[in-house]
């Protein structure tokens, strides 16, 4: 993560976008006290175009894994309630 101030911002915001763009996180100060966090946006939506390739070429999924999950589900099903939280060391 890239940290710089205001100013330097400001004389060179399109390159600093470019690197945003590109993936990288840039941290703006003032003062030296963090004002601001510019970040790629988050992808919510994946194209359909873009999904059907991924499972198409995705590896077959492990036969045994709709097994192992009912299995789980069942032994997670029969466990007793805890009227207490576990505790963790």
């Amino acid at each position: 993560m890239t940290e710089i101030t205001a100013t330097e911002l400001s004389r060179n915001l399109s390159a600093y976008l470019n690197r945003v763009a590109d993936g990288e996180e840039v941290t703006v100060t003032r003062g030296g006290r963090v004002i601001a966090q510019v970040i790629p946006p988050r992808r919510q939506w994946m194209p359909w175009s873009e999904f059907l390739n991924v499972l198409e070429n995705s590896p077959s999924p492990d036969p045994e894994f709709g097994n192992d999950l009912a299995r789980i589900r069942e032994e997670f099903n029969s466990m007793p309630e805890r009227s207490t939280p576990l505790e963790w060391d």
